[in-house]
């Protein structure tokens, strides 16, 4: 679809809000949750599947489609990709029965460990 399409589907869909018109806009901008979601999954490795990140992904993508606003002059895309990405990390976090705050304390400890080990191996004189 082009861009000119595109705005006459949002501006149909801003004068009347029908689940039909609302499910052409899901289903052009489908392909943004899964680059969002590759994204994502390159960067948490493989503790979630990814088909698991473009479903929380989806409901982002309605959210976005739900309140976005054209008065406002910011791309979709742009605004939807934020939404989209808030939604995957939020429903990850639910999942997560550690809290955010120990998972901090995790990373501090680990990078000051590693730190001090760096340390060691540069002193020669200490036997290991």
């Amino acid at each position: 679809m082009n861009k000119v399409s595109k705005e006459k589907l949002w501006e149909m869909y801003q004068i009347k809000r029908t689940p039909e018109l609302r499910e052409q806009i899901i289903l052009e901008y489908a392909p943004l949750v899964k680059v969002v979601a590759g994204r994502l999954s390159m960067y948490l490795g493989y503790n979630v599947e990814y088909d698991d990140l473009v479903s929380y992904g989806i409901f982002g993508l309605i959210d976005a489609i739900d309140k976005f606003d054209m008065d406002k002059e910011v791309k979709f895309e742009t605004y939807a990709s934020l939404r989209i990405r808030g939604a995957i990390l939020d429903q990850i976090r639910k999942m997560d029965w550690i809290p955010r705050t120990v998972r901090q304390k995790q990373k501090r400890s680990t990078k000051r460990l590693n730190g001090l080990k760096c340390r060691q191996e540069k002193r020669p004189w200490m036997k290991r």
